[in-house]
């Protein structure tokens, strides 16, 4: 379950998610689900007792790609603690790890977060335009047509060996992935259509000047 943001036809929206910490946990991370933005899939990562140089002093939480390398150009990433009425807006770069490591690290001071036992943590995160936006889904587009192939390949081999225990169920698992999988591409399609034509760019203009 995420979180969708307002509109813009200036840039692309917020999509982001939510997790929940223990003031008290023992555990030194805690990490959200998943969220898909624009064809990446981002993690949000808790520290309840800091990271670096917030250890021991601050709440840090760091955002993770699920599909390492998938992240190009920069992203705007929102962080609140509803709770506090606390905001705060980043921009990220893959390839620039520490630029704004030292925020992330210390995000919320502990001696603050100590009066609440639980605290909520919202996130959302874009890319900076629909260009970049666009690109990423035609990517992940790609990635998905990969893994359907394999998956429909290992079903064929399946269907073709000597049963095995609970046949079925196996053939069923992998006919629900790639119909998971289905139902994802026409929605990234249709996405990528929508913020490809936000980009600016007309497909059939472009096509009548490389014709001339």
């Amino acid at each position: 379950m995420f979180t969708r943001y307002a509109r813009s036809e200036i840039v692309p929206e917020f999509v982001g998610g939510r997790l929940f910490i223990q003031t008290e946990a023992k555990g030194p991370c805690v990490e959200s689900d998943p969220v898909l933005s624009h064809g990446v899939s981002w993690t949000l990562k808790a520290y309840p007792h800091g990271a670096g140089s917030g250890t021991g002093t601050h709440l840090s939480v760091f955002l993770a790609e699920s599909d390492h390398g998938s992240a190009r150009g920069k992203y705007e990433v929102r962080v609140e603690l509803p709770s506090f009425a606390f905001v705060r807006n980043l921009v990220l770069d893959p390839a620039e790890p520490n630029l704004c490591r030292r925020e992330c690290e210390q995000l919320f001071p502990l001696e603050k977060l100590a009066k609440a036992k639980q605290t909520e943590i919202r996130f959302a995160v874009r890319p900076e335009c629909y260009f970049q936006a666009a690109r990423n889904q035609e990517e992940c587009i790609e990635r998905l047509e990969r893994r359907k192939a394999l998956l429909e390949a290992e079903l064929r081999l399946r269907e073709g060996e000597a049963p095995k225990e609970n046949p079925q169920a196996m053939q069923k698992a992998l006919e629900n992935e790639i119909k998971e999988l289905d139902e994802l591409e026409r929605d990234l399609t249709s996405k990528y259509n929508d913020d490809d034509s936000k980009d600016g760019s007309d497909p059939e203009v472009d096509r009548d000047q490389n014709d001339s």
